[in-house]
């Protein structure tokens, strides 16, 4: 090959990549601008998503906090209601208890009583013999 084969190879090629070039820059820069837009779309459809995803979270935890203060109104109503029964009943074992221990004073100064009275008979039968 001489010298002006291979400059012309040189100019060929040279034009060749050039074109090459040209058309890969070109090429690219196209699917620069695709994926971009793809992108873009992408941004703004998960955007939108992650809204709309915040905005039913959102009413799913008010709903919750609605229904769970309504779960805790009735547990504190409940809990009174229990409060108040306790109270009643511990007042009727108090009056109960009182009136057993009333009777059982009673009973017990009775059977004084009856002793004293049996130890004094008693005696006195001793006494007179």
């Amino acid at each position: 090959m001489d010298s002006a084969q291979v400059s012309e190879l040189k100019r060929y090629f040279g034009t060749e990549v050039s074109e090459l070039k040209l058309h890969f820059g070109t090429e690219v820069s196209d699917l620069k601008l695709h994926f971009g837009t793809e992108v873009s779309d992408l941004k703004l459809h998960f955007g939108t998503e992650v809204s709309e995803l915040r905005r039913d979270f959102g009413t799913e935890v008010s709903d919750l906090k609605r229904h769970f203060g309504v779960v805790a109104d009735e547990l504190r109503s409940q809990i009174r209601q229990v409060a108040e029964a306790v109270m009643t009943l511990d007042e009727r074992v108090e009056r109960r208890f009182g009136a057993l221990e009333e009777q059982v004073n009673f009973r017990f100064e009775e059977m004084q009583a009856t002793v004293k009275f049996s130890y004094t008979e008693l005696d006195r039968r001793i006494r007179d013999r």
